[in-house]
């Protein structure tokens, strides 16, 4: 068994192109990614983090990977 921990479009450069909820992560004094990254690990507990995986087909422009009405849940394309 394993945690995923599911990406959000926050955390993508294209953020702000579907951005209608103005989210901003500048108000944060914590990484809440990292904290709980080092929570689980310290736990030994398995994880799935597949963000870069995001990061990296976000180059890809033609590809959204959230719904454009929920950015916090990833689209078909996104799964």
């Amino acid at each position: 068994m394993a945690f995923l921990i599911s990406p959000i479009s926050i955390q993508l450069k294209d953020h702000e192109t579907i951005n209608k909820f103005n989210y901003d992560i500048g108000c944060s004094t914590r990484d809440p990614r990292s904290f709980l990254i080092n929570f689980l690990e310290q736990k030994n507990i398995n994880f799935i983090d597949p963000l870069n995986f995001f990061l990296k087909e976000e180059k890809n422009k033609k590809n959204n990977l959230f719904h454009l009405y929920d950015t916090n849940h990833p689209n078909e394309k996104g799964h």
